[in-house]
């Protein structure tokens, strides 16, 4: 084979080489990005798994709650103690439709119940302490 034959196959090869190489690089590249992602995705899907759903009990409460009736405050923790704090006219009331909340148990007032005087309106400020049911959306 001539020398110029085999000078141009050489330098053919050499580009297909780096053309290759190139590419192994770009696959290389995008499967570490993939892998990545891939664990970060596990990563949230695991805390998204452990984390209590408590917007679904906030609508639970919301819909019992008494016309009028305004949550404040609410905080669930981990083990599934919840602490509640409910404006309304009413506190009797209030208590009362808490105690049909379907994923919560053990409703009880925590402290004094106090009553706000707005103008010619009276409003009862309720700190309750429930617990989240076990197997619950909310837990």
């Amino acid at each position: 084979m001539p020398a110029v034959v085999q000078s141009i196959r050489s330098r053919h090869d050499q580009r297909d080489l780096a053309r290759i190489a190139s590419a192994a690089r770009l696959a290389q590249s995008r499967y570490d990005s993939l892998t990545l992602i891939t664990a970060q995705l596990g990563q949230v899907a695991s805390f998204a798994g452990a984390r209590p759903l408590s917007t679904v009990l906030l609508s639970e409460i919301a819909r019992v709650l008494p016309e009028s009736s305004a949550v404040q405050n609410i905080t669930i923790d981990s083990v599934g103690t919840g602490l509640l704090t409910v404006v309304g006219p009413h506190s009797d009331a209030i208590l009362d439709a808490l105690q049909r909340v379907p994923d919560v148990s053990g409703v009880h007032v925590l402290g004094p119940i106090v009553s706000d005087k707005l103008s010619a309106s009276s409003l009862d400020r309720v700190a309750t302490q429930f617990t989240v049911l076990e197997g619950s959306t909310a837990r």
